[in-house]
């Protein structure tokens, strides 16, 4: 069993094989990555000019903050657990 530290979010990989561990670690990723986008943005707010760029640059921060995580291996745990190997030998 192997264990994966990603940004203070725990999961050993059998735990996956569990609908609401794995619901839970979703959950603690997401609100994760809510706040580490939130405080990127909250860093260029002040520098934005556009309102018509606000949502973009919103968007961004949160994709730069989910990039800060190691996704693939949760990914490839859970679709393993829950029997969706097809996928992963099909792409």
């Amino acid at each position: 069993m192997l264990s994966v530290q990603n940004h203070g979010i725990e999961t050993q990989s059998r735990d996956l094989d569990d609908p609401q561990v794995l619901l839970a670690t979703l959950q603690n990723i997401r609100q994760s990555v809510y706040q580490e986008g939130q405080e990127i943005f909250s860093q260029w707010k002040p520098y934005i000019q556009r309102d018509s760029f606000i949502k973009s640059a919103e968007n961004l921060a949160y994709y730069l903050a989910l990039r800060h995580h190691d996704l693939q291996t949760s990914q490839l745990r859970a679709l393993h657990s829950w029997k969706f190997d097809g996928i992963m030998n099909n792409s």
